[in-house]
């Protein structure tokens, strides 16, 4: 898998978690590249949300649980 993919698969699964009560929309987004391997998992939580912001993490890992991937975002809530 590539970088890219890697990074829209991190990215799709924040922009999902954030979105589950109101739209949001990105304002910054930190990805750190750590491995290369066959992405087996994407999990995204919600760190912290306030009326406007949503913070959000999100790591990828192979099937044997070796982190591929972290990631960082804040989504603005609209309204």
């Amino acid at each position: 898998m590539s970088d890219a993919e890697l990074s829209a698969r991190l990215l799709d699964a924040m922009a999902s978690a954030a979105a589950q009560d109101a739209r949001t929309a990105l304002v910054s987004l930190t990805l750190e590249v750590l491995d290369q391997g066959e992405l087996a998992r994407v999990d995204a939580t919600v760190v912290r949300r306030t009326r406007t912001l949503v913070f959000m993490s999100a790591d990828a890992q192979t099937s044997d649980g070796k982190k591929l991937a972290a990631a960082s975002a804040v989504y603005k809530v609209l309204v």
